[in-house]
């Protein structure tokens, strides 16, 4: 039922409140209501004649009993006789589309014919006179429209305000049967540690929304997750594969560096430019800091320029020095650097074919080490080669070990950077947990079984879900 139909219903309430404040009888009222004002009086005749019939009948069969001593019933008058008789003997005087004789001439007819006693008659006759002008005095339909209609306005008009009141009284009768007869509330100061426990979990819960993705439920990205953890706990097989893992990085990424050095020195090979090389070199074995390491390579390079006769070969050191200091960028680029020139490996066009052989691993399935076993054995001689420089012994040389190392560059290379919001997601976790904690032992405490708890109580926690899926990682 929309809004106005029940306004409307509420309306006709009120209506036949009024009606029968102003004694209409149901009848009429209903009439009116129906529209059905046409045949209104008709219903009125109808039912009078009925009455009245029976009370004839029963007077006249209570004289006839008298007179006729119990003679049998079947000689008198029923009532669907008299209707007829009465309908036979003025059927010729009344129009077919006009209304039928009233009852009161009616009466008055059966007593001319002697059907009915005078005292009888007269009883019935002012029996029916009053009701008639009890319904001439019945309200117009245009007075009950008008009270429909102010009724229904002004109901509009209160509505609000009655339904307002009845819904604060009804509830607070049933609150204070409750406080009375009931369980008891919470404490507001309990209630209000936990909803602010709870608008912080949605607080953290949105963030933590924002940076999960699909990518951190995959056995891949969690291997490699796993792996990281070991690196942190510095456990040692681990610790080995991760620095030649970034040795090896770093000499894919620089390796355009590295070939422009191998070309300088193979190509400008004057007496002043290998004096600088040899000083470089010599500088890379003492493992010195990086920053100090640029600033002596820099005083050098300026003296030996200064002491070259060509142009060109100024150039070339001044591009040389260019490169060591991207190298120098690296973590362990200069280490890097220092290992190929303690292991003489003046080819470094080695770390093209390296590169290269990395590039191999995308898409390909680094769940397992062994499935890139057969990619190190048709390259073996370029791993073991490239083996003393990134840290790999020549007793721990062999294709599982290159297979592990494969499997961790492709790890970090596809998800070194969902890595980074993974763990930004385990820091909200983590913060996540105190309010988590506040609030299960408060549910805990205050329970449906013997409090009465507010609606909050009963909301789902924000963040659960994300919370289990990664709870082992949370640490």
């Amino acid at each position: 039922m929309t809004k106005f139909q029940h306004q409307l219903a509420l309306a006709a309430v009120i209506s036949f409140c009024g009606l029968g404040a102003i004694a209409a009888r149901p009848a009429h009222s209903a009439s009116l209501l129906l529209g059905l004002k046409e045949n209104l009086k008709n219903y009125y005749l109808v039912s009078r004649q009925y009455r009245a019939n029976n009370t004839v009948l029963s007077s006249q069969e209570l004289g006839q009993r008298k007179n006729l001593g119990g003679n049998s019933l079947a000689n008198l008058f029923t009532t669907e006789q008299i209707n007829q008789n009465i309908k036979d003997r003025y059927q010729g005087l009344i129009e077919e589309d006009t209304e039928q004789i009233g009852l009161i001439e009616s009466h008055q007819l059966l007593q001319s014919e002697g059907l009915v006693e005078q005292a009888q008659a007269n009883a019935a006759i002012a029996n029916l006179s009053s009701g008639e002008q009890a319904s001439s005095s019945f309200p117009k339909p245009i007075i009950i429209g008008i009270l429909l209609l102010v009724s229904l306005r002004l109901l509009h008009l209160f509505y609000p305000l009655f339904g307002s009141a009845g819904k604060f009284l009804k509830e607070g009768a049933i609150e204070n049967f409750r406080d009375k007869y009931g369980k008891p509330k919470i404490s507001e100061s309990t209630a209000f540690l936990h909803n602010r426990a709870f608008k912080e979990l949605e607080n953290l819960a949105r963030q933590a929304e924002k940076i999960n993705t699909e990518k951190f439920g995959s056995e891949e990205f969690l291997l490699f997750y796993k792996i990281k953890q070991e690196i942190k706990q510095e456990n040692q097989e681990y610790k080995k594969l991760t620095y030649s893992g970034e040795l090896l990085k770093i000499a894919i990424a620089a390796q355009s560096s590295f070939l422009k050095i191998e070309q300088t020195e193979l190509r400008f090979r004057s007496y002043k430019q290998q004096e600088f090389y040899r000083f470089i070199e010599d500088f890379l074995s003492q493992d010195i800091d990086k920053n100090c390491f640029r600033d002596l390579v820099e005083k050098k390079l300026a003296e030996i320029t200064s002491l070259l006769n060509t142009e060109e070969g100024k150039q070339a050191l001044q591009g040389y020095f260019k490169e060591i200091k991207i190298i120098s960028e690296h973590e362990l680029g200069l280490k890097l650097l220092s290992f190929f020139k303690k292991y003489q490996l003046a080819d470094y066009a080695i770390l093209k074919r390296v590169s290269d052989i990395t590039s191999q691993l995308e898409g390909r399935d680094l769940l397992a080490s062994k499935n890139l076993v057969v990619l190190v054995i048709e390259n073996y001689e370029v791993f073991e080669k490239l083996g003393p420089i990134i840290g790999i012994a020549e007793a721990e040389s062999s294709p599982d070990a290159y297979a592990k190392l494969l499997q961790y560059i492709g790890l970090n290379y596809r998800y070194q950077d969902s890595f980074a919001k993974f763990e930004q997601l385990l820091k909200i976790l983590k913060k996540w947990e105190t309010p988590y904690q506040t609030i299960v032992a408060l549910r805990q405490e205050y329970n449906a079984s013997n409090y009465r708890l507010p609606k909050e109580f009963f909301q789902p926690i924000p963040g659960l879900n994300i919370y289990k899926k990664y709870e082992k990682y949370v640490k």
